[in-house]
């Protein structure tokens, strides 16, 4: 009786081991989502750090003029009256 007792709860404990590790709520499962999470993250705060940018664009793009005058010349190479631009080729070269 006691062999079979023995042999019932050693099969119990095999179960929750494999249940504890293997299956979707298992420490391998476990780990997956928490690298999920962290990567998660990293992209979170990288966008966070994009919007504050372009929300420092857009408020320099409605207030300051000197800011509007200069992406107007990068964006579209805007050229104004008696200047001239040089554009050179670039070498892929070292």
């Amino acid at each position: 009786m006691l062999k079979i007792l023995v042999i019932i709860l050693l099969m119990l404990n095999a179960f929750m081991f494999y249940k504890l590790v293997w299956t979707e709520s298992g420490a391998l499962q476990l780990r997956e989502i928490q690298q999920a999470y962290r990567t998660l993250e990293e992209r979170n705060k990288a966008l966070v750090e994009e919007n504050k940018q372009l929300s420092r664009t857009i408020i320099a793009l409605r207030n300051d003029k000197e800011y509007i005058k200069n992406a107007i010349r990068r964006e579209i190479r805007y050229v104004q009256e008696n200047e001239v631009i040089y554009f050179f080729p670039q070498d892929n070269e070292p």
